[in-house]
């Protein structure tokens, strides 16, 4: 009688890849949203950071009017240009989209995201519009 070698049939081996795969199918997405979802949540935070500090740079020398635009603190605000090119950005799926213009300018940041500051868009809507890291 010939001794039997323990190990796996090319069946089972089969069958655990397959679930391996119905596993993956099911996660992989999630786990690359969460790192996008990531990496917006930081975009953002270092751009409020960045608007915060600009405001406290602009209110240690001057006294800030009731109806400050946000075009006074471009020069308190660490970017990397001006973008007046039309740049289009996307707001929300289902919305309108904004572009770039020498009305509504934008300020490049470094990690490559937008912050728009046109008037009409802060007063309509209480945050700024950040684009450019979808």
């Amino acid at each position: 009688m010939k001794a039997r070698i323990a190990g796996f049939t090319l069946a089972e081996l089969l069958i655990a890849l397959l679930i391996l795969g119905v596993i993956a199918t099911f996660t992989i997405p999630k786990v690359l949203q969460s790192q996008q979802n990531t990496q917006h949540r930081a975009t953002a935070k270092e751009a409020a950071g960045m608007l915060s500090g600009a405001y406290e740079a602009y209110r240690s020398t001057n006294v800030p009017p009731s109806n400050m635009l946000p075009d006074v603190l471009t020069t308190y605000m660490n970017y990397v240009r001006y973008d007046t090119g039309g740049t289009v950005i996307d707001l929300e799926p289902g919305r309108t989209t904004l572009a770039c213009s020498a009305a509504d300018p934008c300020l490049v940041m470094h990690n490559g995201a937008r912050l728009m500051m046109g008037a009409p868009i802060l007063v309509a809507r209480p945050a700024l519009i950040l684009s450019g890291f979808i």
